[in-house]
């Protein structure tokens, strides 16, 4: 997997306002992939989205989520990131704290497996010491990208 072919400036939204609701901030990142040619259908994968949080939330303790769907609106594997300023969003109540940091992942229902590399990076990235606060004070996509691209440089063996 190769994570610049994955990243459009477009598709990543920076310091989100914290006043967003959930249902908000997906329809805006599902936006972002239907902009960027990853959706056939925006309002069909967020539709599947929204199905999956209602079966379970993809928030992670640390204020972390992985919004996605596998669907056949999905034309190819896709990402959109968001960062949420100041001190994050509701998005689960199951969580222990609000949501700061969102990977929204577009899954093509002909590769179902297609995105499990894609999780492997962002768990190896934002596990590393001081990852994830870079990207949250990050001011910019260009920021992030270089960031992740940057990792997959320097991990590639």
């Amino acid at each position: 997997m190769d994570i610049k072919r994955l990243l459009q400036e477009k598709q990543i939204l920076c310091k989100v306002k914290a006043d967003t609701d959930r249902d908000s901030l997906l329809d805006m990142m599902a936006e972002t992939l239907a902009q960027g040619n990853v959706l056939a259908d925006k309002d069909a994968y967020l539709k599947a989205v929204m199905k999956r949080e209602a079966d379970m939330s993809t928030q992670t303790n640390g204020g972390i989520a992985l919004p996605h769907a596998c669907n056949s609106s999905v034309k190819k594997l896709g990402i959109s990131i968001a960062t949420i300023a100041d001190e994050g969003v509701d998005f689960s109540d199951d969580a222990d704290c609000k949501c700061k940091l969102l990977f929204m992942i577009a899954i093509p229902a002909d590769t179902p497996a297609a995105h499990i590399p894609l999780y492997a990076f962002l768990a190896d990235f934002l596990t590393n010491s001081g990852k994830l606060d870079e990207v949250l004070n990050a001011d910019s996509p260009d920021e992030i990208i270089a960031m992740l691209t940057q990792w997959q440089e320097k991990t590639k063996q």
